[in-house]
Order: C-alpha cells, then sequence, then structure tokens
C-alpha cells in the first residue's frame, strides 16, 4: 500500500512540474515570436520574406529587418550557440542591443563592433553569437556586408544566372571584446541589380 502511494504521489509531483516547464516555454514561445514579429518596411521595387521555423520549442536564432532612415535598412542573421530558453536568452539580448546601436552607428562594420562589445561583457560563458548583417540603401541598391563568423550570403545574378557567395571575414560575436575582433571584421560592398535576389540564413537550414 505504502509502494503504491508513494509511486501516485511521485506522479503527480513529476506531472505538475511537465506543466510548470510547458508554462515557461509557452511564456517563452510568445516572447520569442514578438521579438521575431518585424514588417519588414514598405520598399518599392524590393520584396523581402523573412522566415523562422524553430528545431526545438524555442530556439537561438535571429531573423531580422528594420529600418534606419528612410533610404536605408538593416537586414540581418544570427545564430546562438545553444538552443532552448538559454539560446533564446540571449538571441533577445543581442536583438536589443543591435536595434539599440545600428541607428546609433555609422555603418554596418561599427554596427557590429559595437554590438560585440556590449554582448561580450554580458554573454553566458561558453557562448557566442555568429551574425551576418547588411545594411541596404534602396535608393542606389548598394549593400553594405559584414559577417561575424556566420555563414555567407547568396545573391543571384538575374542578367547572368550565376549565384556568387558573399563572405567577409570576421569571428563570432562574445570571443574577444575588443582588438581582435575589429583587427578580424572585413566589410564588403555589392551593387544590386533589377532582378538579383538575396539570400541569409542560419545552419539550421543546411542541417
Amino acid at each position: 500500500y505504502n509502494l503504491v502511494v508513494s509511486s501516485l504521489r511521485t506522479a503527480q509531483l513529476m506531472e505538475k512540474e511537465s506543466e510548470r516547464i510547458q508554462s515557461e516555454l509557452h511564456v517563452a514561445r510568445e516572447s520569442q515570436a514578438s521579438l521575431l514579429r518585424e514588417k519588414a518596411p514598405d520598399s518599392p521595387g524590393y520584396d523581402f520574406r523573412p522566415y523562422y521555423p524553430s528545431a526545438k520549442e524555442v530556439g537561438g536564432d535571429y531573423c531580422g529587418i528594420f529600418p534606419l532612415d528612410y533610404d536605408r535598412c538593416v537586414r540581418v542573421v544570427a545564430d546562438v550557440s545553444g538552443k532552448g530558453i538559454p539560446g533564446s536568452m540571449e538571441m533577445a539580448r543581442t536583438r536589443t542591443i543591435l536595434h539599440i546601436v545600428a541607428k546609433e552607428s555609422a555603418s554596418a562594420s561599427e554596427t557590429v563592433i559595437r554590438t560585440n562589445a556590449l554582448l561580450a561583457k554580458e554573454i553566458k560563458r561558453g557562448m557566442f553569437v555568429t551574425l551576418f548583417l547588411t545594411i541596404l540603401e534602396l535608393s542606389t541598391r548598394t549593400m553594405t556586408c559584414v559577417s561575424a563568423g556566420h555563414n555567407a550570403m547568396y545573391v543571384y545574378r538575374a542578367a547572368t544566372g550565376e549565384v556568387e557567395a558573399v563572405n567577409p571575414n570576421g569571428i563570432a560575436l562574445g570571443f574577444d571584446p575588443g582588438p581582435i575582433f575589429e583587427r578580424t571584421l572585413q566589410e564588403k560592398v555589392i551593387q544590386l541589380q533589377q532582378g538579383d535576389r538575396f539570400v541569409l540564413y542560419t545552419d539550421g537550414v543546411v542541417e
């Protein structure tokens, strides 16, 4: 009898714990969804299509687009090492920092350098963030690209049917607070033409 009662109590405790975890995951999912629900700016001549399915309940990736001013917009994807709630928390932190510093920075590289300097102070030990950020000047179709150890961006050229890999140098955010990161970071400028397409992605696609 005592064994049966003990088993029932254990089962009840496990059920309550499962309900608590599911409740926390639900809150985390809703919070992450609100962060990722960034509406692409209405830009005549351009068609932006963000897509984000998470492999787990909550993920550590970020896919975002936001305007800097009337003629420039940021397009960014980032991948946080680790998944689940810890990864989603670092993703939220990275996104917040990016939104703050991007509008105060003079270039794509400065945006990423300042983001790294702030993130490196706070990021959990053993974690890091890879990132690919572009600033697109809508009127001239000029795009400045910076990568912090992320997957290459691919550009399809409508005129020739060729595909170009754009992969500037850079190490992941969070490893080094400044000097090494800044020396390694490379900025690359590409010129888009009518009908060209570009794709940014995280390694979840190829995995």
